[in-house]
């Protein structure tokens, strides 16, 4: 009961100051970047959202389900999914840029696209370290890491918007929050103790497959909920 009341009073306290400080943020950026590179801004992320959900393929909530029954498996499932998405966020970061310059996207959005595409390769940590900590229901971490991250990005934003680096600053400063969340992430984990770390390629395939339903369904709800905004 403990920790169900100590993961739910952290996610809730976390949450609000989180709006509220979003909120004054937005309107910052929205006025210091006016309608067109915000728009521009809000493109670049969506565009690289749906290339993301591509490297991820639906492991994380299946590790999230496999490591919350058995601790055990962190040890095997961490390091193959943190190469996979790796070796992914690779490919995706040639596509990514090469698709914006073929469908005709400005010079300054196709530079947005590479930097966050690139990014992806941070995500490609920070996301199975996240899922473990939910894994072992530490609520608390996680959601004070989505603080610093937030706290991060919008602190370094400000100062690069300041400096006129426009919506690419952004998403360098976003980029930012992602590799602090990371590092600390691993530090928790790790002394926490996962176990021996395994890394197996042959393990990949059934990986793949396993985690197929979830990455069906999170494909399709990136498509429904960013799609829009790319066109």
């Amino acid at each position: 009961m403990s920790t169900v009341a100590r993961n739910s009073a952290f996610v809730l306290g976390v949450q609000m100051v989180l709006k509220i400080l979003a909120f004054l943020f937005n309107v910052y950026v929205v006025r210091r970047l006016g309608d067109v590179h915000f728009g521009q801004y809000s493109a670049v992320v969506a565009y690289v959202a749906i290339f993301a959900i591509f490297t991820d393929w639906g492991m994380s909530p299946y590790a999230v389900r496999e490591m919350a029954q058995d601790r055990s498996k962190t040890a095997t499932l961490l390091p193959n999914i943190i190469a996979i998405r790796v070796l992914l966020s690779l490919v995706i970061t040639v596509i990514a840029p090469l698709s914006a310059l073929w469908l005709g996207k400005g010079s300054d959005m196709t530079l947005g696209i590479l930097i966050a595409s690139a990014g992806l390769l941070l995500y490609a940590f920070q996301g199975p370290l996240n899922s473990a900590l939910t894994a072992r229901e530490r609520l608390d971490y996680t959601s004070a890491f989505t603080l610093v991250s937030q706290l991060v990005f919008w602190g370094l934003g400000v100062l690069l918007l300041v400096n006129g680096m426009g919506f690419i600053g952004l998403i360098v400063a976003s980029l930012a929050g992602v590799a602090v969340v990371a590092l600390l992430s691993g530090w928790v984990l790790f002394k926490l103790g996962v176990g021996r770390l395994m890394l197996s390629v042959r393990r990949w395939p059934q990986l793949f497959l396993a985690a197929l339903p979830f990455g069906v369904s999170g494909i399709s709800y990136v498509f429904m909920q960013r799609f829009d905004t790319v066109l």
